[in-house]
């Protein structure tokens, strides 16, 4: 056995700095058919974005992914042809297969498809992704999540799968590792996937503060973008609504396998947690690009591409 690392685990370690100014700093990242002002994704979770969130961020054009739990069809495809480019969530079923056969039928573009299991190294998984590359052919398609170099080797062989996310029960409101013994600590995660990925890892999980993007990002040249729940719930534009318990404001936060998002208590890998509530999310937006601004400068570079290089040191 050998120790792993997380976020909190490690640190950055300055380098020469190259501009005058943190607003020289180019954070842009490319993924697929698009370029987008940041690396940075709120989680796909019923308590974290719906369609207004999704059109917010569609609007600012960051990325998102639309979450797959108890949608209203007529209302999602209303969604979907609003929108500057499509990103939805699917699983492996026959109902995705029929909600994508219409999607079809309805000419509805889709940009961007992400199959979000809880455990994508399969075969089913990869059978799946070549489904739907037969009915969209220039779709983007990620696949999620997993967590060892195998699993990377295994989905990117497949030519229909372009992006990769990574993380099992990392999340702060998963209770994967109760449940079942799987875990892993997303710094040790993403260096080891990083080593055999030849195609777009997305870091899902474990972020509990804005610098943790930024070692993220570095954990390999393949790291292109970062996923976060906690972060992104209880904003104004976030799922859900204002709850007040006792004069004091809130919104519930709870995972993608809790009983909330399920509807019943079978195989139930999640809970829920209120978190007050905090206001306009387009302030925090900014504070995470004035932190990966100043991350870049750090780092010695102008562009957040090149974040990979910046030597890392695990606390003892």
């Amino acid at each position: 056995m050998q120790r792993e690392y997380n976020y909190e685990d490690v640190y950055l370690v300055p380098q020469k700095c190259l501009v005058k100014s943190r607003s020289e700093c180019d954070i842009t990242t490319r993924l697929g058919p698009h370029t987008f002002r940041n690396p940075i994704i709120p989680a796909n979770m019923k308590s974290v974005v719906n369609y207004d969130t999704c059109k917010y961020l569609s609007n600012l054009n960051m990325f998102y992914i639309m979450h797959r739990f108890d949608l209203n069809q007529e209302e999602y495809f209303d969604f979907l042809k609003t929108v500057d480019y499509t990103s939805i969530s699917v699983g492996i079923k026959q109902h995705d297969k029929d909600m994508l056969i219409e999607m079809r039928k309805q000419n509805i573009n889709l940009d961007y498809v992400t199959i979000d299991v809880a455990n994508a190294y399969s075969d089913h998984v990869r059978g799946f992704a070549s489904y739907i590359a037969d009915l969209y052919p220039k779709c983007f398609i990620i696949v999620g999540n997993v967590y060892t170099p195998d699993a990377i080797l295994f989905l990117q062989s497949s030519p229909n799968i372009h992006a990769i996310k990574i993380g099992i029960s990392c999340g702060s409101v998963c209770s994967t590792k109760n449940a079942t013994g799987f875990n892993r600590r997303m710094v040790s995660t993403m260096v080891d996937c990083g080593k055999v990925a030849n195609i777009p890892l997305i870091a899902d999980g474990s972020i509990k503060e804005i610098g943790h993007f930024a070692i993220a990002l570095n954990t390999s040249k393949r790291t292109n973008f970062v996923m976060s729940g906690n972060l992104f719930a209880g904003f104004e534009q976030s799922s859900g609504k204002v709850l007040v318990i006792d004069n004091k404001q809130y919104k519930e936060y709870y995972g993608n396998a809790s009983e909330q998002t399920k509807g019943n208590k079978k195989h139930v890998e999640g809970f829920c947690q209120l978190i007050p509530y905090k206001g306009d999310m387009g302030f925090f937006i900014e504070q995470i690009e004035d932190g990966l601004k100043s991350s870049v400068s750090y780092a010695g570079v102008k562009d957040i591409k090149y974040m990979y290089d910046v030597p890392m040191i695990c606390y003892k």
